[in-house]
């Protein structure tokens, strides 16, 4: 029988070909080989594609930015500037683009949340005649709403009664036959401005509401002593006459407006709450009412 030559305290890996480092020569090679990567990044180029492949993304990034300082260690600070917004361009520009469109649409939504001051139609005018706004920026002046509110205005309505009737309305106005009756049955408009032809047309069409029916009676009975014929009415089928349209062709508001012509009548759409609130406000502006509305 062999003996055994190994000693009782004898190292068992003595005679092993894997020999076993201490803990401290294991940490000293893992830094060697960070040092050496590290080194490796710092002098790494864009055009070294494969080197730059066998890098991590982070590493990659460092390489880069590396390389960039070595690239703008000796420029003039000017130089620095020109570099930075070339290598920048693209990003610079998404970002520019990011941030109009989302000033765009923060302001298109507080646009459209803010109250409604006035909102009205101006029914054929033609545009040979260049529409004047300067009315309804002395209206919303007049009652300190030129900031913080919002005029919602359509100034490209026709409507001619007969032509409708006769089906001889242009193709281009089916919009204003179709859209506005609709607009105007869901209370946006406060208020219509026309020639007799729109009125016509909105009174046989029932957009005009009675004028009783909107203005208070206090507005109505300063209206009639002031201006005794501008209030104008309409037989209905059983003979009785309601007050629909108001003639307003001598006031400065309508004459401002610059409008293709003379005769200029106002009727009433809107039956909500704040269509009669504006309704109301905008006839004591025209009207130079002394009726305090609150």
């Amino acid at each position: 029988m062999k003996k055994n030559h190994f000693k009782p305290d004898e190292d068992i890996n003595a005679e092993n070909p894997i020999k076993l480092k201490p803990d401290a020569d294991i940490a000293d090679k893992t830094e060697s080989l960070k040092e050496g990567k590290t080194e490796k990044i710092k002098h790494m180029t864009f055009e070294n594609n494969l080197e730059m492949s066998e890098l991590s993304f982070r590493e990659r990034h460092e390489a880069r930015k590396a390389q960039r300082k070595a690239i703008i260690k000796d420029m003039s600070s000017k130089e620095k500037i020109s570099y930075f917004f070339y290598y920048n361009k693209w990003k610079i520009i998404f970002s520019l683009i990011v941030i109009i469109y989302a000033s765009a649409a923060i302001a298109t939504i507080i646009r459209n949340t803010r109250p409604y001051a006035l909102s009205y139609a101006i029914v054929n005018h033609n545009f040979s005649e260049v529409l004047s706004d300067e009315p309804i920026r002395d209206y919303l002046k007049y009652y300190n709403m030129d900031k913080g509110y919002q005029v919602n205005s359509s100034t490209n309505i026709h409507l001619n009664l007969k032509e409708y009737l006769n089906g001889n309305a242009a193709e281009n106005d089916s919009t204003s036959y179709d859209s506005f009756p609709l607009l105007c049955s869901e209370n946006y408009y406060d208020i219509i401005i026309s020639d007799k032809n729109g009125i016509d047309f909105c009174v046989e069409s029932y957009i005009a509401q009675p004028v009783e029916d909107v203005l208070s009676s206090d507005i109505i009975e300063e209206i009639t002593m002031k201006y005794p014929d501008i209030i104008h009415s309409v037989k209905e089928e059983n003979g009785e006459s309601t007050n629909i349209y108001i003639d307003i062709s001598d006031t400065d508001f309508a004459k401002n407006l610059n409008l293709s012509y003379n005769k200029v009548y106002i009727c009433f759409p809107g039956k909500s709450s704040q269509n009669v609130k504006n309704a109301e406000k905008a006839m004591k502006f025209i009207l130079s009412l002394d009726y305090n509305i609150n």
